[in-house]
């Protein structure tokens, strides 16, 4: 498939899921399922049929291969796993009794819209989803096609942060734990927890001047996480001697950095206007503060700025929430507007520069 046929194939994979999703408001609760169901079903399969597209793909198709001619046992040793957390190779190996190698990867696409499309209708319905659902396959899905451990533990803790707002902290341990037996870097969620205030059910950062000091510690943590990191490994804490690796990195242009910080700056200054004295958006934008701290990262290491897709896990509530910065006559043009953008960074990405290697798409 050339080029500009794979952008095609991305953008109506895009188009089509999201109208499927868009379903989930009509009251006819037979195409209100029908549409869900295929919101997740079709861009699964398209996960699930593609070869050799995505960075990682050869390595984990290795380990599916591996995994599959493997005892059950095997995952249980001390043993090498594959250098992947036991959680996932647990998973895939169940699926693997169903499913071929290559399969797994749409059973793992699966999982992770199953997780995010629940999250949306159950706990985020008052926002508009349809938006948030596009805003989730431009982002976190085509993600996963890199980094799908990571994407399936992002997923988890989406779903996960609902019980933050409940005050609901075993339960949110719980979903943290096991998103961490899948990627192990999801452990640093527990600290968002901490993030939102269960005294007045509000956002931790009240106001712009305390989200300012919230930017001068992570300047400062930027400038001391190494040699803080270095000693910590030598706690004999395991899942503090995992972040070890992330020390090192190959350093990359990163664009997002400079995308992330004209939105942060963008949501600074219309803050009240998205936010509507709605705490929990308030408290998406400021994980997103946090995200695009570590964001500016990946101008010498990826393995930590990866670290900041756990805090931008609301950007699809603050998007859906952008066009109340503006006039109510020019809010749909707006939600436009934003579709617009996202689809053209996604251009710009995978299609000019060629990143993650998402194009061109090959189904053998």
């Amino acid at each position: 498939m050339s080029n500009i046929d794979s952008l095609l194939l991305y953008i109506l994979i895009f188009a089509i899921s999201t109208f499927s999703f868009s379903q989930y408001k009509v009251e006819n609760s037979l195409t209100r399922g029908l549409g869900i169901s295929l919101s997740i079903v079709i861009p699964s399969i398209f996960a699930g049929v593609r070869f050799q597209v995505g960075t990682d793909y050869k390595n984990y198709l290795y380990t599916f291969k591996a995994l599959d001619n493997l005892p059950f046992k095997w995952i249980f040793t001390n043993e090498l796993h594959l250098n992947m957390e036991r959680g996932f190779l647990f998973a895939s190996k169940l699926a693997l009794y169903v499913f071929s190698p290559r399969a797994i990867f749409g059973v793992w696409a699966f999982i992770i819209l199953l997780f995010f499309v629940i999250t949306l209708v159950r706990y985020y319905r008052q926002y508009d989803i349809t938006l948030a659902y596009f805003v989730f396959l431009i982002g976190p899905f085509t993600n996963s096609f890199n980094v799908l451990r990571q994407e399936v533990a992002i997923a988890i803790v989406f779903f996960a942060i609902h019980y933050i707002f409940e005050n609901k902290f075993i339960k949110y341990l719980i979903f943290i734990l096991i998103a961490g037996t899948i990627h192990f870097s999801a452990f640093v969620c527990i600290v968002i927890y901490f993030l939102w205030n269960h005294k007045t059910a509000s956002c931790a950062h009240v106001n712009k001047i305390k989200g300012w000091k919230y930017i001068l510690l992570g300047l400062i943590l930027l400038a001391i996480w190494r040699p803080v990191l270095a000693r910590l490994s030598n706690t004999g804490l395991f899942f503090i001697e995992k972040f070890n690796e992330y020390q090192t990195g190959n350093v990359g242009r990163n664009l997002s950095f400079i995308i992330m910080l004209f939105v942060l700056l963008f949501l600074f200054g219309f803050e009240d206007s998205i936010g509507r004295d709605d705490e929990v958006v308030h408290f998406f934008i400021l994980l997103y503060l946090i995200a695009t701290i570590a964001e500016f990262t990946g101008f010498f290491s990826t393995f930590v700025k990866r670290i900041g897709l756990y805090f931008s896990v609301g950007t699809a509530i603050i998007y859906t929430n952008i066009p109340f910065a503006f006039t109510e006559r020019s809010r749909l043009f707006v939600k436009w507007i934003i579709c617009g953008l996202l689809l053209m960074e996604f251009v710009l990405s995978s299609f000019v520069l060629k990143q993650g290697g998402l194009i061109p798409y090959k189904v053998n």
